[in-house]
């Protein structure tokens, strides 16, 4: 902390806090990368990680938000976006972010994974059956890409024996 105008110092500050849990004082590393340059796409979304360990998810959507708008390409902060406004009950948005990225990228796991549990988490809400039905097709498309996903595996069929 000998170098207080050094944002680089402060990332790396920044990521050994959070590397060894020590959430609190990687957010408030994060903090001062930011005030020190407010264009830190990794910035924004490292202390967005943060907020979301913390369960902060309306913070979480403000940071990848920001990042969102710096980078709108970067595929790891639309998913982590989409996450963020899943929890905060915005699926409509999460699902729009996800659907963006699968348009160019079709096999894209991860993203199938995520529209999954976008389209799941709104099922539960709603009980829809079309929610359910479009959480079961996305894990099915996401298992015939890469079939050793067991947690994935259950989550089909648990949505495959829903009620609706």
């Amino acid at each position: 902390r000998q170098m207080p105008e050094n944002a680089r110092a402060w990332h790396n500050i920044a990521v050994a806090h959070q590397a060894l849990g020590q959430l609190s004082a990687a957010r408030d590393a994060w903090d001062h990368v930011i005030n020190l340059d407010p264009t830190n796409i990794e910035a924004y979304a490292r202390r967005a990680e943060v907020y979301m360990d913390f369960d902060d998810w309306p913070a979480a959507v403000r940071d990848l938000s920001q990042a969102y708008a710096i980078e709108p390409r970067d595929v790891d902060i639309k998913l982590n976006l989409a996450l963020a406004l899943m929890k905060l009950g915005q699926h409509a948005e999460a699902g729009r972010l996800v659907e963006g990225i699968l348009v160019n990228q079709p096999r894209n796991v991860p993203a199938l994974n995520r529209l999954g549990e976008i389209h799941w988490s709104a099922y539960v809400a709603d009980s829809t059956a079309a929610e359910r039905a479009a959480a079961v097709d996305a894990w099915q498309r996401s298992l015939a890409i890469d079939a050793a996903q067991a947690d994935v595996r259950a989550a089909l069929d648990v949505a495959r024996d829903a009620r609706e």
